[in-house]
């Protein structure tokens, strides 16, 4: 026999906002995210916060130390900045 839902469980209720407006969220959170690791990493290479940058400069590989720190930190930065903004709208409706 199979299981059957009924109409109630089908709807939700509880959740008021349309998937366009939570694919907008997650597609400025992640552009946020990675503007604000450019800006980060910019910085860490031009005040050269533990030698980075003058250890890069001299690799062959600096171009890809810069892009896996501007990948690792825009998906850091993106995740908290989306996951504050979803704490954020939990917390208005209790």
């Amino acid at each position: 026999m199979p299981c059957t839902l009924p109409a109630q469980a089908l709807s939700l209720p509880h959740v008021r906002h349309r998937p366009e407006s939570s694919l907008r969220l997650f597609l400025s959170g992640t552009a946020v995210g990675f503007a604000l690791s450019a800006l980060f990493v910019s910085i860490l290479w031009l005040t050269d916060v533990m030698d980075v940058a003058t250890h890069g400069a001299n690799s062959k590989d600096a171009f890809l130390l810069l892009f896996i720190l501007w990948i690792f930190k825009g998906l850091l930065f993106g995740c908290v900045l989306i996951s504050y903004v979803v704490w954020q709208m939990g917390r208005a409706d209790g």
